[in-house]
């Protein structure tokens, strides 16, 4: 069960650094949510976690979906660049 939850706080850690790394881009380092979303990378703590989205979810209707499309970009890139060795993901009993 641990592995499982560090598993899954390893993939919220680098979605949250991807988003970060796109507000930065998007909205420029200075700006008050891309400085909290990034806090909340760097601290994990739910408090700055809640912040950010709270921020987050303020922003512009035109904003959030230019950050939302570079970032889903930006994570399909991440995960298009691990090396699978067949077309065919396969299945395993265990």
């Amino acid at each position: 069960m641990e592995k499982l939850m560090d598993s899954a706080d390893s993939s919220h850690r680098a979605a949250l650094e991807i988003l970060s790394q796109v507000m930065d881009e998007k909205l420029g380092a200075s700006n008050l949510v891309s400085r909290e979303v990034m806090r909340a990378f760097q601290t994990g703590m739910e408090t700055d976690l809640k912040r950010a989205g709270l921020l987050f979810d303020a922003l512009p209707v035109w904003q959030k979906k230019e950050v939302y499309k570079q970032a889903r970009y930006r994570a399909y890139e991440t995960v298009d660049s691990i090396n699978i060795p067949s077309a065919r993901i396969w299945q395993t009993s265990g």
